[in-house]
């Protein structure tokens, strides 16, 4: 199942990564476009092994607001997708 888990996310990864190359910080790995433009990323910059998800604003002017915390996990975000 892990195995499986990692190509989905490799494959979403490649999928953004061009679209981004010059716009992200170091370390914030895209893996979902909005239709604005914006990102749903991965933020590597604290945790290596566990990224926490993040939303980058691509049209925020104030560098420390573009990118705004989502939820610690990708499996918490995919569960709160669905509601109960």
């Amino acid at each position: 199942m892990e195995d499986i888990q990692n190509r989905i996310y490799l494959n979403m990864i490649m999928k953004h990564k061009e679209y981004s190359k010059e716009e992200l910080p170091e370390r914030i790995v895209p893996f979902g476009r909005d239709p604005f433009g914006n990102f749903l990323c991965f933020d590597y910059r604290s945790m290596q092994e566990n990224p926490t998800i993040v939303f980058y604003d691509h049209e925020s002017e104030v560098e420390d607001e573009k990118i705004i915390y989502v939820c610690d996990t990708f499996t918490q975000l995919l569960s709160e997708l669905y509601s109960q």
